[in-house]
């Protein structure tokens, strides 16, 4: 089906809409429309929409908004939003915004969001956020952002500032007004107090010991940490004379 401007359902193989639509595309392979959509574009394949999308967008392999969505877009592969998106949005591999995201962006593998998060980010593996979270971000491997205001949760965190508590195996960080909590701890400027194994920052401190025990037993210890929490380890060994 070939039209100028669609109000109401339009059903058929293939769909293509040179301007608006207000209503209903529902196709067997895939829609493509120039214009806004006001109602809903569902397809077995594909969806591409050249105007802002009010409403729904649904396909099996993959949905591209030109000037951001406000709603609902979901995919079997990836969405594709180029603006701001205000909504839910899901693909069972990855999505990328280039601008704002508002409320819901989970992904299989990856999202990548070029503005700002607000609401949550969630991926399989890693995500991206190249401006500020205020939310959360979680992730099974790694997660990444200039300014977080929440929480990040993954294997390795990483932030310029963080505003909240960074939760992890490995957590990294500019300046923080919250915790870290893993196995690793890095920041370059602490307001408040990490949890963790090894916490390295700014004003920590770090003391090594050597002592000899009444039994001949030769001892190395190192103190790790910081004012309110540190870590203390220690290795000795006994020279056996015969």
């Amino acid at each position: 089906n070939r039209s100028d401007y669609l109000k109401g359902t339009e059903m058929g193989f293939i769909n293509f809409n040179s301007t608006e639509v207000n209503g209903v595309q529902i196709a067997a392979v895939f829609n493509q429309n120039g214009g806004n959509v006001h109602g809903a574009q569902i397809a077995s394949l594909y969806n591409l929409n050249g105007g802002t999308l009010r409403g729904f967008q649904g396909s099996s392999i993959f949905n591209i908004a030109e000037n951001g969505i406000i709603g609902f877009q979901g995919s079997g592969v990836f969405n594709i939003v180029r603006g701001e998106t205000k909504g839910f949005q899901s693909a069972g591999v990855f999505n990328i915004n280039t601008g704002d995201t508002s409320y819901f962006q989970g992904a299989g593998v990856f999202n990548i969001v070029e503005g700002s998060v607000r609401g949550f980010q969630g991926a399989g593996v890693f995500n991206i956020g190249k401006d500020e979270i205020t939310g959360v971000q979680m992730s099974g491997v790694f997660n990444q952002t200039e300014r977080i205001r929440g929480a990040q949760l993954s294997l390795v965190n990483v932030a310029r500032y963080v505003n909240g508590a960074q939760i992890g195996l490995v957590n990294v960080a500019g300046k923080v007004k919250g915790t870290q909590i893993g196995l690793v701890n890095v920041s370059n400027e602490m307001r408040g107090f990490p949890v963790g194994l090894i916490n390295v920052y700014k004003g920590n401190f770090i003391h090594v010991q050597g002592w000899i025990d009444n039994k001949k037993y030769a001892f190395v210890g190192l103190q790790l940490g910081g004012r309110f929490l540190y870590t203390v380890g220690y290795a000795g060994f006994r020279s056996e004379e015969h």
